[in-house]
């Protein structure tokens, strides 16, 4: 064969190469449809999870690659009737030239909107998502980088068999930015809260706002940036603004065994009709044992709080100490510091286990109410039958404290003095659970 002819030949079949791809993208871009049950295929033989494609799947090519599936279902794992997934539409837009680099494929944007899932943990503390959590970690010699990828409009519900709670998160606007398989540069959040308990009728709703830099994938400590965290609560007589904000993240040396260490600051403010309170907390905050232990150390807290019906001043607190926490059950706590006039210490467990439980011993010095408790409205004669009304119906009804009878209180509280009117108790002793010792073995652990 000659050389002009070897050249022909290679030429021709260069040409039918192009042609069949050309071809098979023709019928993809025309009847993207036949990609239906490759995709669902796919997904059943690598999650054993069923995924249907209810609506149409549209593929435009000029000036990008832009591909939009509609109308998604993902079942829970093993269980094709339960779903756990609804999408209403996924939109991914990128560059042709990107999708055929062989190390780093670069997504320009994601969009996933109507997106609606559930989170399951029953009695026994297994996930409906531990199947997808326990995945190998497959490393592929691809890479894939996103820009920017957006969910709008989500759904997450959240049930917690083991402690009878529910969360239930709506409106989520969440935005991500420059994702890459270690990191994540920025993340925003917005979203409704509703909280409530299965043996509780009441229920709070708050709106959060979240957004962080740096959050790092695949580490225990995902934060390695700024972070601001904002609640409010969205019910009509009552105002509550939470804002977190984790402004320095500092080094750590090699030898520590903290594996993380950053600066936070809490400001909460409440308002309550004419109630009035703020907060403001400032902490190290410290991690070990890859997350499962945390410290805030240094921890220091301004409180204050009025009333202009039951207070002549406002109240104010302040209190030093740390806070310990171990995953999953525990905070303890020990702080010291003053309340209005009086020298105040707190030592506290909550376990946050299938049976909870908070033991607590609160100790105050002094209390004078009658330097801030608001003078009564009434005139001495209506406040002589007021007390009149009050003692007659005492004497005819037993009172009723059972209120104070809970199986998740333990503790004492104790008032060295205590000032009303004319009249000065001493050595008050108020115990919740009568013989409790709040000494629990589990306060003496601490972050080494």
């Amino acid at each position: 064969m000659t050389h002009r002819n070897f050249r022909y030949l290679l030429f021709c079949l260069t040409g039918l190469v192009f042609l069949c791809i050309g071809l098979t993208l023709t019928v993809i871009v025309f009847n993207p449809n036949i990609l239906k049950p490759v995709i669902e295929q796919w997904v059943k033989r690598n999650t054993q999870r069923v995924l249907t494609i209810n609506g149409d799947i549209q593929i435009d090519v000029y000036p990008h690659i832009e591909i939009q599936l509609n109308n998604l279902v993902l079942s829970e794992y093993q269980r094709e009737q339960h779903q756990f997934v609804t999408i209403e539409a996924i939109y991914v837009m990128a560059d042709l030239g990107s999708l055929l680099n062989q190390q780093v494929i670069a997504i320009d944007r994601v969009v996933v909107t109507g997106v609606s899932a559930q989170l399951v943990r029953d009695k026994d503390g297994v996930l409906n998502i531990d199947d997808l959590l326990n995945q190998p970690n497959e490393t592929t010699p691809t890479a894939i980088e996103i820009a920017q990828a957006e969910i709008i409009r989500g759904q997450l519900s959240i049930q917690d068999e083991m402690t009878q709670q529910y969360a239930t998160f709506d409106d989520i606007h969440l935005g991500l930015e420059q994702i890459t398989r270690a990191s994540i540069e920025r993340a925003v959040l917005q979203t409704s809260l509703q909280l409530m308990r299965k043996d509780q009728r009441q229920q709070m709703d708050l709106v959060l706002q979240f957004e962080a830099r740096e959050f790092k994938l695949n580490e225990t400590i995902p934060i390695g940036g700024p972070v601001v965290l904002s609640i409010q609560n969205s019910a009509a007589d009552q105002d509550l603004n939470v804002n977190l904000i984790i402004d320095r993240v500092m080094d750590i040396e090699s030898s520590s065994k903290v594996e993380f260490q950053a600066h936070m600051r809490v400001t909460l403010m409440s308002e309550f009709q004419l109630q009035t309170a703020r907060i403001e907390l400032d902490t190290i905050m410290n991690a070990q044992s890859a997350g499962q232990r945390w410290r805030f150390s240094d921890l220091e807290i301004h409180a204050e709080s009025f009333h202009p019906d039951y207070l002549r001043k406002p109240i104010h607190g302040r209190l030093a100490g740390d806070i310990e926490i171990e995953l999953p059950c525990c905070i303890q706590t020990k702080l010291h510091g003053t309340l209005a006039d009086s020298t105040l210490t707190i030592a506290a467990l909550a376990d946050m286990s299938a049976e909870p439980g908070v033991s607590f011993d609160v100790r105050l010095t002094q209390i004078d109410l009658n330097e801030w408790l608001a003078e009564s409205t009434l005139k001495p004669e209506q406040m002589e039958t007021a007390r009149q009304a009050e003692l007659s119906e005492n004497s005819l009804t037993e009172q009723d404290f059972s209120f104070l009878k809970t199986n998740y209180l333990k503790g004492i509280i104790q008032i060295g003095t205590l000032t009303v009117d004319t009249a000065q108790l001493s050595n008050i002793r108020m115990i919740f659970a009568p013989g409790v010792e709040v000494e629990d073995p589990k306060l003496k652990h601490s972050i080494q």
